[in-house]
């Protein structure tokens, strides 16, 4: 990742963490260290009027005691996934290997993305790829047996030296996108090294998780239809990681995320194209074929002007809300709670769950 934050070249493997400043890590830190209490104190005797309810804080929280920071820890620990969705997840897994082997003995299925990272969203789908494939001209027939083992093959592509395809496994609900190559592939190594860094920047998984669901909500989420590849997302957010004076704390992160890849006076313009470099292939752009990425950046910055709006005295404007759920729908993440069935502020659970987690499905 580059040192320069103006250049549209992002190089995540060239920084150094301890050498990098970001002009508003400073200025977001005294900014996010300035005390609430004493606006918070001024209503204690209003009780419910300053609960606020959300699918993260589904029991309530007092206004006065909202944070940014545990805030995003919350909404992460809601969306992770179930034993029964990793379950579900290894047996697809499995499943699509014991047709592939029939034609293919030698071949491996090996998981990567989001899963392997243990970042998944309960939307996302299942990454896999297939290393040592014999002779891809036997896909028409391996796709004929997936079908005949209730597999459904959504769509598919590819040459003689890789192939893709998109599979439904209806049985499971879960979509998996996997990568068919004749000899080995990155997938590993990408992995080891994503590990590798989330182990050094702890904050990141669950800042990535709001990311997502800001693209997500806004169908920007979606490579397929223009929008920003979920790694990619992920390699800026590790780029901030490098950037942000303050990597631990999940609300600096997520605030210099925003200001860095927003349209603010310290982000690279807006007409100038965004290269997202591959730490693992210095030439490959990660966000190629993002054709979104204006719309994304003007969003970005439009969530870093109203989260500032929350570590300033402007807390009389937002009654009854947080501070994410100033930046995310509530109504699909409902149907995502694992903390509560019901909202103490509803009079049935299903007041709260009439949407499914939606988003755009894509891998990573």
């Amino acid at each position: 990742m580059s040192k320069n934050l103006t250049s549209s070249k992002t190089r995540l493997s060239s920084v150094d963490s301890g050498s990098m400043g970001h002009s508003s890590g400073s200025e977001g830190s005294s900014r996010s260290g300035r005390s609430h209490n004493g606006k918070g104190k001024r209503h204690e005797g209003k009780s419910d009027s300053r609960l606020v309810v959300t699918p993260w804080y589904p029991e309530g929280m007092h206004k006065s005691k909202l944070k940014l920071g545990e805030e995003i820890d919350a909404l992460h620990k809601m969306l992770q996934l179930t034993p029964e969705e990793v379950s579900k997840r290894h047996m697809a897994r499995s499943s699509i290997q014991e047709v592939l082997q029939k034609f293919w003995p030698d071949a491996t299925v090996k998981v990567y993305g989001s899963f392997a990272y243990g970042m998944s969203l309960p939307s996302s789908n299942l990454d896999l790829v297939c290393e040592d494939c014999r002779d891809l001209d036997d896909l028409p027939a391996i796709y004929q047996r997936m079908g005949e083992s209730r597999i459904e093959v959504e769509e598919s592509s590819g040459n003689f030296e890789a192939a893709f395809a998109r599979l439904v496994l209806p049985f499971l609900n879960i979509t998996v996108n996997i990568s068919f190559v004749v000899g080995k592939s990155m997938a590993r190594k990408s992995v080891s090294e994503v590990r590798r860094l989330l182990a050094q920047f702890p904050a990141c998984a669950p800042v990535y998780a709001v990311v997502r669901l800001v693209l997500q909500q806004s169908r920007c989420g979606d490579s397929r239809r223009g929008g920003l590849p979920s790694y990619a997302a992920l390699v800026m957010l590790l780029h901030t990681c490098y950037r942000c004076e303050t990597p631990d704390d999940a609300s600096m992160l997520l605030m210099d995320f925003f200001r860095l890849y927003g349209t603010g006076p310290s982000s690279p313009p807006i007409s100038e194209p965004l290269f997202v470099e591959d730490p693992l292939c210095p030439d490959n752009d990660v966000a190629a074929g993002c054709v979104r990425m204006p719309q994304i950046r003007a969003m970005f910055q439009n969530c870093a002007m109203t989260l500032e709006k929350w570590v300033a005295d402007k807390w009389e404007g937002y009654r009854g809300r947080s501070p994410l759920s100033s930046i995310l729908a509530y109504d699909g993440l409902w149907a995502a709670n694992r903390l509560s069935s019901s909202s103490p502020m509803s009079g049935t659970p299903s007041s709260h769950h009439s949407g499914s987690f939606s988003g755009s499905g894509s891998g990573m």
